[in-house]
């Protein structure tokens, strides 16, 4: 019984959201924890305000070992409202969600804001950088 519990949390336990460094605000998922991407990618499905979904959702794919950097910035005054950073993030196909607080933990005004990503590979043959940014609308 005790093997097959082990085994069940050793397959879950990639899917879990952790949140675990900069930011209370933003969350991070692993959305297939057994593929890997061919290359590094960043796609934004809220394009648009939705008044039923507040939440912003981008999803990022990593090919390799990489150090991580999310930032939400002002699209007005490029202030900093939101950080993400971890220095070892596996490879995989990732969901980011963002609750609209800022570092302070208090709700945002409803505007526009900049998604940034910046991942830097820490091993492999791809050896490379990727940086990528896209609007998000709350």
């Amino acid at each position: 019984m005790r093997k097959r519990i082990l085994i069940l949390l050793i397959l879950i336990s990639p899917c879990l959201s952790f949140n675990k460094d900069s930011s209370k605000n933003i969350f991070i998922s692993n959305q297939m924890p057994f593929l890997v991407p061919n290359g590094f990618f960043l796609k934004n499905y809220s394009e648009h305000l939705n008044p039923f979904d507040r939440i912003p959702t981008m999803y990022f794919g990593l090919p390799d070992t990489c150090e991580l950097e999310i930032k939400i910035k002002s699209a007005v005054t490029n202030a900093l409202v939101a950080y993400f950073k971890k220095d070892s993030f596996t490879p995989g196909y990732y969901k980011v969600d963002w609750n609209g607080k800022n570092l302070d933990n208090e709700y945002l005004e409803d505007g526009i804001y900049n998604f940034e990503l910046s991942a830097k590979s820490k091993k492999g043959i791809l050896n490379s950088n990727f940086v990528a940014s896209s609007k998000l609308f709350f």
